[in-house]
């Protein structure tokens, strides 16, 4: 159920909002929003001669290199741990269980 459905049955109506422009607001409220986005400008200014969009995709894609790289490593050193340790593991184990088996068999067939 949406909250403002909601909101709209428990109490009749919907909250309307209405935006007021800075200028009407308080002093301290104004200065102080009005400091952010000077604060946002100057930030985005900065980025924007920081580096070129072609700089940017550079970047991106060095990164997707390196998470590629990573990402090829992990899977080699998981296959390295299948192969030395899991798989000789379960071949001593399931090798075991077989001869076992077998040699029963052996010995019933003998000893009958």
């Amino acid at each position: 159920m949406n909250h403002a459905m909601a909101e709209s049955r428990s109490y009749g109506s919907p909250i309307v909002m209405e935006r007021i422009p800075v200028d009407e607001w308080p002093s301290d409220q104004a200065d102080g929003m009005q400091e952010e986005i000077d604060d946002d400008a100057a930030y985005d200014d900065d980025y924007d001669t920081e580096y070129s969009s072609d700089e940017i995709d550079d970047i991106y894609e060095s990164q997707l290199l390196d998470a590629q790289q990573q990402w090829d490593e992990s899977i080699q050193q998981l296959n390295k741990v299948l192969n030395w340790v899991l798989l000789p593991i379960i071949g001593k184990f399931m090798g075991r269980r077989v001869a076992k088996t077998i040699w029963q068999r052996v010995m019933e067939q003998w000893w009958r």
